[in-house]
């Protein structure tokens, strides 16, 4: 890991790869043939310009946003585990360790749109292990940019993890009350 990570380039990584994602995503929504679709891929197949621009303008800077606020939660974490990582660090690390699972994981969209929505079962077990390497690089990003071990990495991802499934149990419940 740098000792003065480029916090530019790894901005520029983050917008880019929520950009190619999000543009792959619009291009590639399509409605299964035999099923009604959902209000959403209706939405992005009847308004597909708009979706793009979206995608473009507003994926780059959600995906930025996502994380910084991510990043920050490793970055108390670590600490709290013994840690010496910084913000800026940890952003370049995760932005850097995000790239192979991205580079891999963004084509995968296309599979559907290409040879039919159920043609994604045989890829899912390539997703997989694209999201295994993933974690595995995000625990690799955590344990060198705060120094610790591959133990205390781990736990770092599995308490965020949890808390972030916690919390959108809770909204999703909220919304399921609200909706009753």
């Amino acid at each position: 890991m740098a000792t003065h990570p480029d916090l530019r380039t790894a901005v520029a990584i983050v917008m880019a790869i929520n950009l190619a994602g999000g543009i792959v995503y619009v291009l590639a929504a399509q409605p299964t043939p035999g099923f009604e679709a959902d209000p959403f891929t209706r939405w992005l197949v009847e308004h597909r310009g708009t979706a793009l621009l979206l995608a473009a303008v507003a994926g780059p800077l959600l995906g930025v946003l996502w994380y910084s606020i991510w990043t920050s939660l490793v970055t108390w974490l670590g600490r709290a585990f013994g840690g010496t990582g910084t913000l800026r660090g940890t952003f370049a690390a995760f932005a850097f360790a995000g790239v192979p699972p991205a580079a891999l994981g963004i084509p995968l969209q296309v599979v559907p749109a290409v040879f039919g929505p159920f043609a994604m079962l045989a890829v899912f077990p390539l997703s997989l292990v694209i999201g295994g390497w993933g974690i595995v690089l995000s625990v690799f990003a955590i344990r060198e940019s705060h120094r610790i071990s591959t133990g205390s990495a781990v736990g770092v991802i599995a308490i965020l993890t949890l808390l972030v499934f916690v919390v959108f149990l809770v909204a999703g419940i909220g919304l399921m009350a609200g909706l009753v």
